[in-house]
């Protein structure tokens, strides 16, 4: 019976939350082994269809993580949050994003629930451009859950100018975690790093991931207005919770204002 769970949870990510089938000493024990069973059965099955691949975005891939996320978020960090938080929001989200490597996935996939688990391992999957677990799963480059996200090796091979995976999944995180998780001062109105409110909160994500490459590739208000219409123009957020007036109409204003960041953030609160 348990060998049918693994197998079952393989192909389809679902798994009998009391583990039934397992064996062990009471409930607990039971979910303890049966979590760590088919999480190892999931990086098994990982290992096996990845062995052949070359790792093909090796040179691609900068040896500073950490520094390479920093900088990408950095900017929106100091457009929203005041100086003194700064430090540390940008050391949050150093220790939050995760990319999904030959190097990193074992670990990562071994840290999760197994429900994580195998989105992540779908995700590093996708990123060797090999087939998912399953045939309905979508092809994804980032994932967020709570206070962490994970980046699939697809986004070094992104070539859309507008497109920044890393900025978008960690804009999320901004929502998920509590002012007193990272030792911040709370009050009964300020209990999240940012009060996004829950329908704005892919508007937020996408406007946040636009406008940071709006500025990285502008270098005055004359180009990110030119930069402004060539989105306009190429790009439409493929997710059905936005509306893509209001995030055009949302970047038209943050490119014209002295700081964009707050205007969105303003516009999502």
């Amino acid at each position: 019976m348990a060998c049918a769970e693994i197998e079952h949870y393989l192909s389809t990510g679902k798994y009998d939350l009391l583990f039934q089938s397992f064996d062990g000493a009471g409930t607990l024990d039971r979910i303890q082994r049966g979590s760590r069973a088919i999480v190892e059965a999931l990086v098994a099955e990982v290992h096996a269809r990845s062995a052949n691949c070359p790792f093909v975005h090796e040179k691609r891939i900068p040896s500073d993580l950490e520094g390479f996320t920093s900088a990408l978020v950095t900017p929106m960090v100091k457009g929203i949050f005041s100086r003194k938080e700064v430090p540390v929001i940008i050391d949050l989200l150093k220790r939050s994003v995760h990319f999904v490597t030959p190097l990193t996935f074992e670990e990562l996939l071994r840290s999760e629930t197994p429900q994580t688990a195998w989105d992540i391992a779908n995700l590093f999957l996708s990123g060797l451009n090999l087939a998912s677990l399953s045939d309905l799963t979508p092809s994804l480059v980032g994932l967020s859950v709570g206070n962490r996200c994970y980046i699939s090796m697809k986004y070094f091979e992104e070539e859309d100018p507008f497109a920044d995976f890393v900025v978008h999944e960690a804009a999320h995180i901004f929502h998920n975690v509590k002012r007193e998780t990272v030792g911040l001062p709370s009050t009964r109105t300020r209990e999240w790093l940012l009060p996004i409110q829950y329908q704005k909160r892919e508007t937020f994500a996408y406007a946040c991931e636009a406008f940071s490459r709006i500025l990285l590739l502008s270098g005055s208000v004359a180009e990110r207005q030119q930069r402004y219409a060539e989105l306009v123009k190429s790009f439409s957020p493929p997710d059905e919770r936005v509306n893509a007036s209001e995030y055009y109409d949302l970047l038209r204003n943050a490119v014209a204002s002295r700081n964009g960041w707050r205007r969105i953030l303003e516009h999502c609160s």
